[in-house]
């Protein structure tokens, strides 16, 4: 396992001063490297042929968004592996993670969780790291649970969230709605990384797509949990200026066919649709190819047959490794509303994910639908 360390370890660049405050897990020893400054922390216990081991790396200076830096490290740790099972994504707090299972160049077979946290011009990294599958069903839950304790307050200058003073009337000529960039950023996706930024008629701006869409979106919680991906933006005709809590800040133009101009990346608004929009049609996640394990068909009248797409596109509880709602095919009904789509099964399960359709036509047919991020495409009426 050393060398697999020495490959994680060369993973991030210089170190930075300031840092994320954090507590490891209490009994867990500690190692740190004098010329990094790269902490481990192991549990105790542990057989001889099992490892478990918690990095902290240094800060290092990154001036793109939480989903590049994010997408650049699992690039890197991924580098030179190959892949034993598909990658799944989630957050905790205003943390990003990637859970990954691979093979390294050694022969040995390892499971990682990488979580990473970017403020102003910074970014940091924790890696979690096992040998065994059932070390890492048992000490998973310990290392989540390390990253949620993690307050988000970052070392740089403290900020009061925008949701302790009044919330901002709505202006005309504001800017309202989801807006996506693609990125080359490498990574998954075939080198591409989707870059949302959520604009309110208020003047607030939200650099993420919260996970539930923004159908009774907490908003005041957001801002705790999430107060560095929260800003707001000054329209000045057609030109605006974006600001970040932390930073950073850009300008931006608001282009005659809708799209906006940003930080050199024309973001394209999406839209779900009016609410209580209905869909008529099979759907298949874009990269199970014809593997019809996992459609789900659509009824005008506001049912659906699933027969497992949850398993593809379904939120992640990453505090226990598996599906916030059990992944089993079932039937019921759904709802469209405000970037969102809510599954609501007949045995009583309940999910509610992000949506929003690219190159709507309003129609109730669309080719492609994005749940939860994740693109499906329609197989058959």
């Amino acid at each position: 396992m050393k060398r697999e360390f020495v490959v994680l370890l060369s993973l991030i660049g210089p170190p930075l001063q300031a840092q994320l405050a954090y507590d490891p897990p209490q009994g867990w020893s500690r190692v740190v490297n004098p010329n990094t400054g790269v902490a481990s922390f192991s549990p105790p216990g542990l057989a001889p042929s099992r490892v478990a081991v918690m990095i902290v790396f240094q800060p290092d200076t990154f001036s793109g968004s939480a989903v590049d830096y994010h997408t650049e490290i699992v690039r890197r740790t991924a580098t030179n592996a190959r892949q034993l099972e598909a990658s799944r994504q989630g957050t905790i707090g205003s943390f990003q993670v990637t859970l990954l299972h691979e093979l390294m160049p050694t022969g040995m077979a390892v499971w990682l969780r990488v979580y990473t946290a970017r403020w102003a011009d910074s970014g940091q990294t924790f890696i979690f790291t096992t040998n065994a599958r059932d070390v890492t069903i048992k000490y998973a839950p310990v290392a989540d649970s390390m990253i949620a304790r993690i307050t988000a307050a970052r070392p740089q200058v403290a900020t009061t969230p925008p949701s302790s003073s009044p919330a901002q009337p709505s202006r005309p000529g504001q800017i309202d709605g989801v807006y996506l960039t693609l990125k080359n950023k490498g990574g998954f996706n075939a080198g591409v990384s989707k870059d949302y930024m959520v604009f309110f008629p208020n003047g607030e701006v939200f650099w993420h797509l919260p996970q539930e869409g923004l159908l009774d979106f907490d908003v005041a919680g957001s801002h705790r949990d999430w107060n560095d991906f929260w800003g707001h933006y000054e329209m000045q005709g057609g030109r605006f200026q974006v600001t970040f809590n932390t930073g950073p800040d850009y300008s931006g133009l608001r282009n005659g066919d809708g799209t906006l101009l940003i930080g050199g990346y024309t973001y394209v608004r999406q839209t779900g649709g009016p609410d209580g929009r209905t869909l008529r049609g099979t759907y298949r996640a874009y990269n199970l190819g014809q593997d019809p394990s996992r459609d789900v068909t659509f009824y005008p009248d506001g049912r659906f047959d699933d027969r497992g797409i949850r398993g593809a596109v379904g939120a992640l509880d990453l505090a226990y490794g598996r599906a916030k709602v059990p992944t089993d095919p079932g039937s019921g009904r759904y709802r469209i509303a405000r970037y969102s789509i809510v599954f609501e099964y007949s045995d009583g399960r309940r999910e509610q994910l992000s949506f929003y359709v690219p190159g709507d036509d309003g129609g109730n047919t669309p080719k492609q639908l994005v749940i939860n991020t994740f693109n499906v495409v329609r197989v058959s009426p």
